[in-house]
């Protein structure tokens, strides 16, 4: 009975034993678990972190695409404007002219006019 006892006593000192070392064992387990999701916790902010640089970086190389679309436009309007306003200031060169032209004309025919009444 004794023999039976310390056997039985010794039973259980091996099991509390294994049982304390499944414990240990859940234990790592676990942390090891909580180690590898910060770990990818981590490296996923890191790739937003990336991502949202790039998201910037590309917001403002639009923003500088339609800034330069923007003066492009502005200069072909002020090219436009400029050759329109040449060409106006031209056409009352000419017009200018034609009137000159039409008063030498008429200023030569009076004085034909003028010549052939003295003779």
């Amino acid at each position: 009975e004794a023999e039976e006892k310390g056997r039985a006593e010794e039973e259980a000192q091996r099991f509390r034993e294994q049982e304390e070392l499944a414990c240990i064992a859940a234990e790592q387990a676990e942390e090891k678990r909580r180690a590898k999701e910060e770990a990818q916790s981590s490296r996923e902010q890191e790739e937003l972190a990336r991502i949202a640089l790039e998201l910037e970086e590309q917001r403002q190389r639009l923003r500088e695409a339609d800034e330069l679309e923007r003066m492009q436009q502005e200069e072909k309007l002020q090219c436009f404007l400029a050759a329109h306003l040449v060409a106006k200031e031209k056409r009352k060169a000419v017009e200018e002219a034609q009137r000159l032209q039409e008063v030498r004309e008429s200023e030569r025919m009076q004085q034909e006019e003028d010549a052939q009444r003295i003779h």
